[in-house]
């Protein structure tokens, strides 16, 4: 693999250096600083242009030069600066993404992902969807645009919890640029990798053909050692990726956009390490359960590497057109997800202290280990098709900005699993006296649905915003099992076929106080798709063929807007979340065997509330004190106990409080020559473990709240600039994910916060 790493290098960098050298200008930076506020920065959170501050729901906008300032490069880098953000780190691909405390541990995922018109997302809960995130290197980004609450009206399916939103540069016509960085990370505890990134953007026929190309290779740091195999850094990688796009403009009313999109992340571990755990009395935890093993040394001992692997790969046009009354719009893409990992079951448990690799050797008469292979292949075709008035236009009369679409969705799904008993002595597969097992399950998911949106003024001050979506969706799988230990006899289970219908809908009425202050309230609906359940060889009739639709009713009032010149400008939001016919993993008991049966399954009702905060202050010119956060109460409101949870227990990996301080102070040194210098503070509070029914795991347990520094500073000499950084300062340990079990020599394993982090990077722009 480091051939393959140091080849994607040197072609990144042969990239840079031909991006470079285009003779060019000095590239005047599209700056979007950071005391910006909502009369400045416009957003497409409602599928139109708006100002942010006009926008009658709780939305965040990251400006793209203050995430290269800031070194917020990824997920969970950018989240504490969005209130109610958060994240369940789960290794070094994967991450779940959870707004206003919605996460419910199922597979589907319940925030939405796009990046400009391309939804990145699965709308079936059949896959790893929750997880295999797309977590997109943000070198080049204009914004990144994040809404909190359900958003069901206008991005449909999964977008129960809110939306992450990419937006990036388009194709500039107009002029030629170019830029790229070069520079390191190092690791406290790890190693020390490099990173390049390049932007060039071509006009090609002044004011009407451009290109605009984007690549990154970025490699990651690890700092996770695993003695067993004589491997340090085993959670070492690289990310790599890029954009193509072109833009025609024909007309002045007509705009023609094709994009080619590639992301892709390999590392060599799973990014989980030894903690102490509580294997033998998983009843009974330890006060120390939390801590890092063997003695606080970063390892695990893994018996077999666990690669972890997923790239994205997307191709979508957008059309563009006013047609004087309107503007036509549709978006066509394709594209596919694929994730490959392996997984040592060797340490796995079968009951307390008792492994896989303990209990396997007696039937093949000799120490073996266990793996797991699983490929997760999503191919996804999306199309949208929608009408936008132009502003404030007459309909029936009166003043009203409208907007009529149509949406159509085809995804195809495949996850084979293999699970494979290996030869300690020589790594062989061991088939005799049987195999571990296999299977495969392909799944289809299809959507057609229309949507509507009206904001109608009703005066100068007052306006009402009113939504409607109704989508329909058909879906199919059929599962297939391969004959070993894990799966039983070769056995094809018929196919299971749903079909389901939605309605989602939003009402927020907005008053403006002033041009540069509102205040809204907001009730919407939002639903994660039921599905096919997988079904299992010889399943009693009872065994339940499919899920339902989990759906959100958010009720939230919000102010938000400058004063004082706009030297202080704030966004606070209040909300009331309930939450219904949840989804879940949970245990399934037949009445008819006793059997008990994981299933995914509707268990449950829960509520959120909480109140979410963003707060500016420019002091003076140059230096700004930005506040972030949110308090979050998100619990059960019914016993639930197929997975483990009871009326009031707190929601998983939820924090109650967080919050994030920034203090920065951009300053000139002389002509042409200028300085930032900055630092932020982050504090997540307390969160729980998920729920569990199993014997071997200790169920839903609070793990300790921590806090972190990140600092940084940078010289800009006109078309050099120079950035150091640091992340967590003073080099905390805390716990993000944890579990009671599966570690080497009976410990657990989790995850923690990176290491002390600390870069430089060197930009040149053109």
């Amino acid at each position: 693999m480091t051939q393959i790493i140091q080849e994607k290098a040197l072609l990144a960098a042969g990239a840079a250096i031909g991006a470079l050298m285009l003779p060019q200008q000095v590239w005047a930076q599209s700056t979007v600083d950071s005391s910006a506020t909502g009369q400045d920065i416009i957003v497409t959170a409602s599928k139109r242009e708006e100002r942010l501050i006009d926008v009658p729901a709780a939305v965040t906008s990251l400006g793209g030069e203050d995430l290269l300032r800031r070194n917020l490069t990824r997920i969970e880098d950018f989240a504490a600066q969005v209130p109610g953000f958060s994240f369940q780190n789960v290794g070094t691909r994967a991450v779940r993404l959870i707004l206003r405390g919605q996460n419910s541990g199922g597979a589907g995922a319940t925030v939405a992902t796009v990046i400009d018109e391309v939804p990145l997302s699965y709308s079936s809960s059949t896959a790893n969807g929750a997880i295999d995130t797309a977590n997109i290197e943000t070198w080049d980004l204009n914004r990144i645009e994040v809404l909190r609450g359900p958003q069901g009206t206008l991005y449909g399916a999964t977008a129960q919890g809110g939306l992450l939103k990419y937006v990036t540069n388009a194709p500039d016509p107009s002029k030629a640029e170019a830029a790229g960085q070069v520079g390191f990370e190092s690791v406290s505890d790890g190693n020390l990798r490099g990173q390049i990134r390049v932007m060039a953007n071509v006009p090609i026929v002044e004011g009407k053909v451009a290109l605009r190309l984007t690549g990154f290779y970025v490699g990651v740091p690890g700092y996770v050692d695993n003695p067993l195999l004589g491997e340090k850094d085993v959670n070492s990688g690289f990310r790599l990726g890029g954009r193509a796009q072109l833009l025609l403009k024909p007309t002045d009313t007509l705009s023609i956009r094709l994009t080619a999109f590639h992301n892709e992340q390999e590392f060599d571990g799973n990014g989980t390490l030894q903690v102490v755990g509580a294997n033998l009395t998983p009843a009974n935890p330890p006060a120390n359960q939390f801590d890092v093993a063997n003695g606080g040394e970063l390892q695990l001992n893994a018996f077999v590497p666990t690669i972890n692997r997923n790239r994205y790969t997307f191709f979508a046009g957008t059309i563009d057109w006013d047609v004087g009354f309107a503007d036509l719009f549709s978006s066509t893409s394709y594209g596919t997800i694929n994730t490959t990992f392996t997984n040592d079951f060797t340490n796995a448990n079968l009951a307390p202290g008792l492994t896989y690799g303990d209990f396997f050797p007696a039937f093949y008469g000799e120490p073996v280990n266990v793996r797991l292979r699983q490929v997760n292949e999503l191919d996804k075709f999306n199309q949208e098709i929608r009408l936008t008035s132009n502003p404030e236009s007459a309909f029936f009369g009166g003043a009203v900005d409208w907007l009529f679409g149509g949406f159509y969705t085809k995804e195809d799904i495949t996850f084979p699993q293999t699970f494979e008993i290996v030869s300690r002595a020589n790594g062989a597969i061991l088939t005799t006296p049987f195999p571990g097992g296999a299977l495969e399950a392909p799944a289809t998911y299809e959507e057609l649905a229309g949507f509507a949106n009206f904001t109608i003024h009703l005066g100068d001050r007052f306006d009402l915003e009113v939504g409607g979506r109704y989508a329909k969706n058909w879906q199919f799988s059929q599962v297939e099992y391969f004959a070993g230990f894990a799966t039983g006899s070769d056995f094809l289970n018929p196919a299971v076929k749903t079909s389901e219908s939605k309605f989602t809908w939003s009402i927020a009425p907005k008053f403006k106080v002033n041009d540069d202050v509102n205040i809204y309230a907001r009730v919407a609906t939002g639903y994660r798709p039921g599905g096919p359940s997988l079904l299992f060889p010889g399943a009693p009739s009872d065994y339940p063929l499919s899920y339902k639709s989990d759906t959100t009713t958010n009720y939230e009032i919000g102010i938000k807007g400058a004063i004082l010149d706009n030297r202080i400008d704030f966004d606070v939001a209040a909300y009331y979340i309930d939450w219904t016919d949840i989804q879940i993993l949970s245990s399934y008991i037949s009445t008819e065997t006793g059997q008990r049966f994981n299933v995914t399954g509707n268990v449950g009702t829960a509520v959120s509330k909480g109140l979410e905060w963003a707060l500016g202050w420019t002091i003076v010119e140059g230096l700004r004190l930005g506040v972030v956060g949110s308090y979050v109460d998100a619990r059960l409101s019914a016993d639930a106990p197929e997975f483990g949870g009871f009326d009031g227990d707190r929601l998983a990996y939820v924090p109650d409080w967080s919050n994030t301080v920034n203090l920065d102070y951009s300053f000139d040194l002389s002509d042409g020559i200028s300085g930032t210098v900055g630092g932020s503070w982050n504090y997540i509070g307390t969160r729980y473990t998920d729920f569990s029914t199993s014997p071997i795991n200790v169920n839903h347990t609070a793990l300790p709240a921590y806090s972190l520094f990140h600092a940084q500073a940078g010289v800009d000499f006109g078309g050099v600039g120079v950035n150091v950084f640091v992340r967590n300062l003073t080099d905390e340990r805390a716990t993000l994910t944890y579990s009671s079990n599966g570690g080497f020599q009976a410990t657990g394993v989790g995850t923690i916060v990176t290491p002390r982090t600390i870069g430089v990077n060197v930009m040149l722009r053109y």
